[in-house]
């Protein structure tokens, strides 16, 4: 038979308890609400990564740990208690370019990143110059010699473009989207935001410091270049070596990746399509 505890056994183990639950619950609180000790034994407040992604599949890495792979309906990730410091993401995918951006976590707030991975072959679509009697597209006129309106159409766009009242903010050197503007100055390509500051895209801050303009960096002086379609943060550029994706983000580690490299390509942008030229060829491409 178990013998009852005697008082004084209970008053200890009251008090012993009732000590630890003093000393413990402040440490949960803290824990809870992001506080962790740092290098120096010091209470310091976490921070959060947020990486977004437009693709499933897509393996992410922090630190070349591996931490998660998103799936169909979870393409972003969000991770948190993490101490104030710098730490290098990197996407991967199979058939796809790599990704990868160093980005500072401070405390109590969140660095976010979107990333962009193209394929490491992109498909480009030959638009042919003729249709048949059955309207399928060929090389070659026969006899009836029926041009083909997507033809038409795309030699249209490569046309030297006319400036009017109308579209004099659109020209060659200048591209508007929104509040961003894109211009050509002496082979550099600048991104200015002149809308409300409070909704600055988050890339024209670095290390919490913000600024107004980017100098995108490429590796030799830009010729061409339109928005990506469908993104305000990516920046297609016709370079002497070809056509390429650029970040207009030129925190350490800005991305680029090939669409297809060469000398006298030409590019333009219609409709959320990528159209180039290669001699007297034109393409669609696929992404």
């Amino acid at each position: 038979m178990i013998q009852p505890l005697s008082r004084k056994k209970r008053r200890i183990y009251i008090l012993f308890f009732s000590l630890l639950f003093i000393i413990i619950t402040p440490i949960l609180i803290l824990y809870a609400t992001g506080y962790r000790l740092t290098d120096t034994f010091s209470l310091g407040q976490t921070g959060g990564l947020y990486i977004s992604t437009n693709q499933s599949g897509v393996q992410i890495y922090v630190n070349n740990k591996f931490i998660k792979e998103t799936g169909i309906f979870q393409k972003n990730i969000f991770i948190q208690n993490l101490k104030p410091g710098t730490f290098v993401i990197e996407t991967r995918k199979e058939g796809f370019i790599s990704w990868k951006k160093e980005l500072k976590v401070y405390s109590e707030t969140v660095a976010e990143a979107r990333t962009f991975m193209l394929p490491n072959n992109i498909v480009l679509n030959e638009i042919l110059p003729f249709v048949d009697v059955e309207g399928t597209p060929t090389s070659s006129p026969a006899t009836l010699k029926t041009k083909n309106p997507e033809f038409v159409d795309t030699t249209s766009i490569f046309l030297p473009q006319k400036i009017t009242k109308k579209n004099a903010t659109t020209t060659p050197d200048t591209k508007i989207l929104g509040k961003l503007y894109l211009k050509k100055i002496s082979g550099k390509l600048h991104a200015s935001w002149v809308g409300n500051q409070d909704e600055r895209p988050l890339y024209f801050c670095i290390n919490n410091v913000c600024r107004n303009e980017i100098i995108i960096q490429t590796s030799s002086s830009v010729r061409l270049f339109d928005f990506f379609p469908g993104r305000s943060d990516l920046v297609i550029v016709v370079l002497d070596s070809g056509i390429y994706v650029t970040e207009i983000d030129d925190s350490p580690g800005q991305n680029t990746q090939p669409i297809l490299e060469g000398a006298d390509l030409d590019m333009r942008v219609k409709d959320n399509v990528i159209y180039i030229k290669k001699d007297d060829t034109l393409y669609s491409v696929s992404l």
